[in-house]
Order: C-alpha cells, then structure tokens, then sequence
C-alpha cells in the first residue's frame, strides 16, 4: 500500500488482538510449521500479568473451570520468541484497551505509552494499530479517533468493520474480517474473496428500499370482493 502497488489476489493478514497466552501455545506453532507471518496486537499494559484481561467479558476468565492459558495474557519473553522467528510482528493495541470513544486526545497519550514499551521492551520504532473493540456502529473507531492514531504516529489502523483494503483506501480506515466459532473453510473464503462485503452491502441496500415502501399493502378478502390491509409477511421482508 505505501509504494501504491496492486494488491495480489488472494493475499489477507492474520491478526489476533489484545492478545491472550493461548496466541503463543496454540496458534503460534501452526503459524510456525505453516511459515504464515501474522501480526499480533498488544495491549501492553497487561504484558506479564498474571489476571484476567480487565475488558475481558468472557464470565469464565479468571475462573477454575477452564485452562489458565485461554484468558491469561502474554508474557515479554513470549513476545520476544514470537518476533525473533521472524513471522510475527508485534504491534499496537493501545496501552490499557480503554474506551476511547469522544476522548481523541486521550486516545493519542495512551498510544504513545504503548509504543514506548514496543519500542523499549521489542525495539518497534513505528507500529500498525488496532482499534479496541473497533466497531464504527458503535463509536469505537471514528474519524476523529483516526486522526488521533495518525498524530501519534502510528503506521496504520484496523477497525473491525467487515470490509476489504483496497488500493487508495485511507491506511487509517482498514477493515478486517473476523472468524466466527460457526465458519468454514468455505464461508471464510467467501468473506476473502469479497462476497460477504457484497452480500452485506446488498443486504443494507434492499433494506433501505424496503424501508420507504408503504408499511401495509392491499389484499383481497377471499370471502368477499373488498380489499383489506395486510400487514406484510416474512417473505416480504
């Protein structure tokens, strides 16, 4: 993107957030044995700790009932072995993943205490960005939280809208697409390829048409030769 090349097909980033412990044990040897590079978005106030993340809203985190390992998360040393193969870049998630929305110059402080540690513990000079949370509907990535990542000098932000990069698109606007635990390998093609941004797009289209349609539409009683309004059914809608 910054040298204004095309973009190959079938090329796409993987990325993990915030990130847990179970990014080193378990995707990191796939990573490895696949040679698939992957960029992994720290929140670095909590590198090294040993709770639960504090946005963490899984009720099982923290808990007895399940691996340590699926909510803890990860250490320096973990992160320093990930980026010395080569394969994993370590980037910005802010410092504390805090709700940012409507507090751009609180975003931009918080994104500067995250690259000192990139840059002190791992030697990052420039990172990419991830916004927290990251929805647009939500508020939590916006254009003013956007100039934000660019005048602390960020590289680049995610959001998690579901949209692909293309050639032009502002670097701090990208989208991503997220895994769902119901996705296969199909669906997960589908929405690489560009037809779950198509079908999403055509889907808000046919919505917005359907909103300015009148709300009941005649019918014909069978039993008599009057009309009657009809509220519309689940195939009109």
């Amino acid at each position: 993107m910054q040298e204004n090349r095309p973009i190959p097909r079938k090329v796409f980033v993987i990325t993990f957030d915030d990130a847990y412990e179970n990014v080193y044990l378990n995707a990191f040897p796939i990573l490895r044995q696949l040679e698939l590079p992957a960029t992994v978005f720290l929140a670095t106030a909590y590198l090294d700790s040993p709770d639960p993340f504090p946005n963490d809203d899984w009720e099982e985190a923290g808990s007895g009932n399940v691996p340590y390992t699926a909510w803890k998360p990860l250490t320096t040393e973990e992160c320093r072995e990930m980026q010395k193969s080569g394969l994993v870049e370590l980037a910005a998630h802010t410092h504390t993943h805090a709700d940012f929305r409507g507090r751009p110059a609180e975003l931009v402080a918080d994104l500067r205490r995250c690259q000192r540690v990139l840059r002190d513990r791992f030697g990052v000079e420039r990172a990419s960005f991830a916004f927290p949370y990251g929805s647009k509907d939500d508020g939590f990535a916006s254009g003013e939280l956007s100039a934000a990542a660019e005048e602390a000098g960020l590289l680049c932000a995610l959001t998690t809208e579901a949209q692909l990069v293309r050639p032009g698109d502002r670097p701090f606007d990208w989208g991503r697409f997220a895994p769902e635990e119901h996705d296969t390998a199909a669906s997960l093609a589908a929405k690489l390829s560009g037809w779950y941004e198509a079908i999403g797009s055509l889907g808000h289209l046919i919505l917005c048409r359907k909103s300015r349609r009148t709300a009941v539409r005649p019918c014909i009683n069978p039993d008599s030769d009057t009309e009657r309004e009809e509220a519309p059914s689940k195939t009109d809608l």
